[in-house]
């Protein structure tokens, strides 16, 4: 799915997949997925590493102001910091 993902960004320049997603309903379910488990802290930090490193978005409406997580922290902050 992650590289399905990341066609998908080349194509459309940005990971924001809607989770009904018409042509890739999986990759749709998928990126809903992963942002499930990351707000309940059941990601790894490998994989966040990863999908961060493609601009993944982890809170949707966060795109809009160029922020991530509403604009409170980014991975570094959240598990660094």
């Amino acid at each position: 799915m992650y590289n399905r993902l990341i066609i998908f960004k080349d194509i459309h320049g940005h990971c924001n997949v809607k989770k009904r997603y018409a042509e890739d309903q999986k990759l749709g379910h998928w990126v809903h997925y992963q942002r499930t488990q990351w707000k309940k802290n059941n990601l790894a930090a490998e994989r966040i590493q990863l999908l961060e490193d493609i601009g993944f978005v982890w809170m949707e409406r966060a795109s809009a102001t160029g922020t991530n997580r509403g604009g409170k922290c980014s991975w570094d902050t959240r598990y660094k910091g």
